[in-house]
């Protein structure tokens, strides 16, 4: 795989509470290693009390955090990283470094460390790139191909469950036909849900994916995706396998990993449906049950 390719891999974006426990750690590191080493001309006469040098840690923590607070509730893709690739990460990890080398520097100057001068600023930059810059993209590598190996293991494990039967349900089995209502009770949209392949959510609207004679056809509703879950919650064969998609189970002809999770391959649809890592221990206890000789009530 060429470094290009890999930078366009899939990778994932933590939650905003083990962020935080990043950057813990990654100020950690960082006073731990200039406390150790003390590079950069550390050792001279300004820095003999080692609390003054500790502070560089904590104008880490103080920085790196505000940031995750503002990309994480201000920034889309923090919402739905599944577009979020290993390139754009290191990419976010340099810009945290110059705004952690920006907080250094003023902590600098206002110790006298450093003068008031581009000159100053830019030297504070590079020593931060310097100290972190290669611990950081080792880190994103390294997590993102530890994440890539453990999940197309795991999808090949919850691959071979696809072709398991399991005894077929012949007791109190809801309808076939699928009444979806839109929000004005005008919109009315009625289909086999055995003919539905996915629903996701288009901004206020829920758009469903379906077969019709053959052909794939989209309709959109005026409903929320958590409104149109709550429409199915008597078919089971419907799982919620990201904020953004609800999937006909009995579609999934394929589950394939990557450093994000699983990807469903769906009968039908070119589309592979990603399954978000807070649903995928739900979607291993749904396949350990979910009969695929599922009947129908007429």
């Amino acid at each position: 795989m060429s470094l290009q390719e890999l930078f366009k891999q899939p990778y994932p974006l933590p939650p905003f509470k083990d962020a935080l426990y990043r950057d813990l750690f990654f100020s950690v590191f960082l006073t731990i290693f200039i406390l150790v080493f003390r590079p950069f001309g550390l050792d001279v006469y300004a820095y003999s009390r080692s609390y003054i040098i500790a502070g560089y840690g904590l104008i880490a923590l103080l920085t790196t955090a505000v940031a995750d607070t503002l990309v994480y509730h201000f920034l889309p893709f923090a919402q739905d990283d599944t577009r979020w690739t290993t390139g754009k990460n290191i990419v976010m990890g340099i810009c945290y470094l110059i705004l952690v080398g920006a907080g250094s520097f003023f902590y600098a100057a206002a110790i006298d460390a450093f003068p008031w001068s581009l000159n100053g600023f830019l030297k504070v930059q590079l020593y931060v790139l310097l100290c972190a810059i290669l611990p950081v993209g080792a880190y994103t590598l390294i997590k993102q191909n530890y994440l890539l190996l453990r999940n197309l293991k795991e999808a090949k494990v919850l691959d071979k469950a696809l072709s398991e039967e399991y005894p077929a349900q012949t007791a109190d089995l809801p309808p076939d036909v699928i009444r979806l209502t839109g929000e004005n009770k005008n919109e009315v949209l009625q289909l086999s849900q055995q003919t539905i392949i996915y629903i996701t959510s288009q901004d206020n609207y829920a758009e469903i994916t379906y077969i019709k004679e053959k052909v794939l056809k989209r309709e959109l509703l005026r409903s929320s995706l958590s409104r149109t879950e709550q429409m199915l919650k008597d078919y089971p064969v419907f799982f919620r396998a990201h904020r953004s998609y609800l999937v006909n189970l009995s579609k999934v002809v394929e589950i394939k990993g990557n450093a994000q999770g699983y990807l469903l391959v769906l009968d039908g649809a070119a589309e592979k449906i990603p399954v978000a890592r807070t649903r995928a221990g739900e979607l291993k206890k749904r396949l350990s049950v979910y009969p695929k000789n599922l009947q129908f009530a007429p």
